[in-house]
């Protein structure tokens, strides 16, 4: 279901997402609903990376040699 909305924005904001709208040939109300699904999206992965560093905390048990050890092996860090 779709419902009508009111707000207020800067122009420039207003402006660009208007050009954008053009150029994909959208309506620009579909322009709003990417932005809107996307930042729910962030705040979603963002919530979940938070709930997974707290589930899987004291998982491994490492001293810190371990840790320095492991680092050291070839690869670990490169890319």
């Amino acid at each position: 279901m779709k419902r009508k909305i009111g707000t207020v924005m800067e122009e420039r904001l207003l402006f660009g997402a208007k050009k954008a709208a053009i150029e994909k040939d959208v309506p620009l109300s579909r322009i709003f609903e990417e932005a809107v699904e996307a930042y729910l999206e962030s705040l979603r992965l963002e919530r979940d990376r938070g709930e997974s560093v707290r589930a899987t905390r004291g998982m491994f048990r490492l001293t810190e040699e371990e840790i320095l050890e492991t680092l050291d092996e070839a690869g670990i860090l490169e890319s």
